[in-house]
C-alpha cells in the first residue's frame, strides 16, 4: 500500500472514530435529535468518509470490491 492510500485510509478511520465518539457522548436518540451541533458533527464525519472514498485510486477500489 502506498503512502497516499495509507494517508486517505487513516483520515477515514479518524472520521469514523470521531463519529463513534460523538455518538457515545450524546448518549441517547432524544439528545441527538435535540442537538444540531451533535447531528452536524456526526453527519460531517460521515460525509468526510464518503468524500475521502472518492479520492482513493481506482486500482485500490478494484482490489477491494466492498468500496463503491
Amino acid at each position: 500500500m502506498n503512502s497516499k492510500v495509507r494517508n486517505i485510509l487513516e483520515h477515514m478511520l479518524e472520521d469514523a472514530e470521531d463519529a463513534i465518539r460523538f455518538a457515545r457522548e450524546i448518549g441517547s436518540l432524544d439528545t441527538f435529535s435535540a442537538s444540531v451541533l451533535y447531528r452536524k458533527a456526526v453527519i460531517m464525519s460521515i460525509l468526510n468518509i464518503g468524500e475521502l472514498t472518492n479520492t482513493l485510486p481506482q486500482e485500490y477500489k478494484a482490489q477491494h470490491g466492498g468500496i463503491p
